[in-house]
């Protein structure tokens, strides 16, 4: 029943689109979510320390149409993503702490079981478009969340091939040196 609930709220959240920041304020959907993202985050983390073995994190980065089911409350990153680009202050907080815990799972199986990523090449570039547009976000737990996020990715890629683009791509070189000098 609570993942149900749960999907319900995102799916209505997400739907909303550049919308849901004056829905969020104003109805149950923001108190919602405002309750539901600590919730996730925090399964998401004992999942990390009791079960990382058991779970196959890509599923997390696999289409919401997916039929296959999780034992555990599972919010794709490409929601995660819609709520963070449209979502209200802390809304954007609560979900790049999600998505950073999800990436941290994602990498950490890539590298144990030596797999290959699963998802799409188009589907890594509209998550690292959002990330990308938020490592300059005004609050630097997201920014940092954000680059975070993004340097496993360019990581995961760059582990198949995958980042031709990041030896000529002065964006990415930038976000790296702001990171790097915000972290110093």
């Amino acid at each position: 029943y609570l993942v149900s609930e749960i999907n319900t709220v995102v799916d209505v959240a997400c739907s909303k689109g550049p919308s849901l920041t004056q829905f969020q304020d104003e109805t149950d959907i923001g108190e919602a979510l405002a309750f539901m993202l600590p919730l996730y985050f925090f399964s998401l983390r004992s999942l990390q320390t009791v079960l990382a073995q058991a779970v196959d994190w890509q599923t997390f980065f696999g289409s919401s149409g997916n039929l296959e089911t999780l034992p555990v409350i599972c919010i794709h990153c490409h929601n995660l993503c819609r709520l963070m680009h449209f979502g209200t202050p802390q809304i954007k907080l609560i979900t790049s702490y999600c998505l950073l815990e999800l990436f941290t799972g994602l990498s950490e199986q890539i590298d144990i079981k030596k797999e290959k990523l699963r998802c799409s090449s188009s589907y890594l570039k509209s998550v690292k478009a959002v990330l990308s547009g938020l490592v300059f976000y005004d609050d630097i737990r997201v920014a940092i969340n954000s680059a975070l996020c993004l340097s496993m990715i360019l990581r995961l890629e760059d582990m198949e091939g995958g980042t031709e683009m990041l030896k000529t791509s002065s964006w990415y070189r930038f976000i790296a040196e702001e990171m790097s000098v915000s972290l110093a």
